[in-house]
């Protein structure tokens, strides 16, 4: 029951889906990062069914590209890009990593968060219309959600914590040792990235082992180490990432 638990906190946390309340027992969330990936196996459907939905109504490229950003989104509720931006917010101050945490934590949102933000989700949609909306390409796209969140819940496991204290450092907590399994996660995504995609699925699966690096070396020298925004922050530059070499290898291979 600790693993269906673990589940629905995992849901309940990181997407909007209706889900039956249940107690916040360190039992009860030992599990929940471990399981983080679960949350975009569904991410991932939404999309596929998104894409066949465009093919079946013949929607315009405008119209299917805008609905692969907003459906996360609207699926999660848009917490990753919050961290995200407080992320953008908190690095743009090149402050001591005291206040730089303390500038996560701060509600406001800056001006640095909101060009972040415009940035990202322009470049988001632009290489979205150049997916494909069939074939065994699209499933590629579905696997990206599971992939970001898989190095994301690694992270989160794995990194040094910021501080010893918020949401993630108790679910930390009551993960205890579990982070090696979080390893599966990344290992059955690149698989499955390079069976559905061959070298283009390989380059999306190390565009996400470099983005992971990056961020613990950014998270330690910046912030002292990782919190849920920076681990936002990796899930959505993961994704950006992923999306980006996908488009490019495929253009590249067809010259």
């Amino acid at each position: 029951m600790n693993v269906i638990h673990s589940v629905i906190m995992a849901f309940s946390m990181y997407s909007k889906l209706p889900m039956p309340r249940i107690k916040w027992l360190p039992d009860n969330m030992r599990s929940t990062l471990l399981l983080f990936p679960i949350v975009g196996i569904v991410l991932g459907l939404l999309l596929r069914l998104w894409a066949w939905l465009s093919v079946e109504l013949s929607l315009n490229t405008i119209i299917f590209a805008a609905g692969i950003f907003l459906i996360p989104v609207a699926y999660t509720g848009g917490i990753h890009l919050d961290g995200f931006c407080d992320t953008l917010d908190a690095l743009a101050s090149h402050a001591p990593p005291e206040r730089s945490r303390e500038i996560l934590k701060d509600s406001h949102t800056g001006a640095f968060a909101l060009i972040g933000l415009c940035s990202y989700a322009l470049a988001f949609f632009a290489l979205a219309t150049a997916l494909p909306r069939d074939g065994e390409k699209i499933w590629l796209v579905c696997l990206i959600p599971v992939m970001s969140r898989s190095v994301s819940a690694f992270a989160s496991l794995s990194f040094p914590s910021a501080s010893e204290s918020g949401l993630l450092y108790t679910f930390k907590s009551a993960a205890g040792r579990a982070s090696p399994a979080a390893i599966i996660w990344f290992i059955l995504c690149t698989a499955g990235l390079c069976v559905l995609g061959g070298w283009t699925g390989a380059a999306m699966a190390f565009c996400a082992l470099l983005c992971a690096v990056y961020v613990f070396f950014l998270s330690r020298r910046r912030f002292g180490g990782i919190s849920g925004d920076i681990a936002g922050y990796l899930l959505q530059c993961t994704e950006l990432a992923m999306l980006a070499a996908m488009i490019l290898i495929e253009r590249v291979s067809s010259l």
